[in-house]
């Protein structure tokens, strides 16, 4: 079996609209100032993760600074978690459905 190639095929498309199609993006919203309480979470965790990985920089046992270190990370993850920003209800009846 023998497989034979071609030249490339011009596109079928005329090259001078391309000009004319192209598409400008609009500049994206600016990222919202994190709350103090988010700022808080992911020191926490950071700190957390800090202990966890060089337990001996605070001076603490690896006995101490490891459930220290676990504690934190939970912490800071239920922080961010229990800050999470809920939807309104909507006003009026509501029967549940959403389109």
């Amino acid at each position: 079996m023998e497989l034979s190639f071609t030249e490339r095929e011009e596109p079928r498309w005329p090259a001078g609209d391309a000009h004319e199609d192209h598409f400008e993006p609009l500049e994206p919203a600016p990222l919202p100032i994190p709350r103090v309480r988010t700022v808080g979470g992911v020191l926490t965790i950071i700190v957390g993760l800090l202990l966890l990985a060089l337990p001996n920089v605070v001076d603490l046992g690896e006995q101490v600074a490891t459930p220290l270190g676990l504690l934190a990370v939970t912490a800071g993850i239920g922080w961010l978690v229990i800050g999470l920003r809920s939807a309104a209800a909507p006003e009026g009846p509501d029967d549940g459905a959403q389109l």
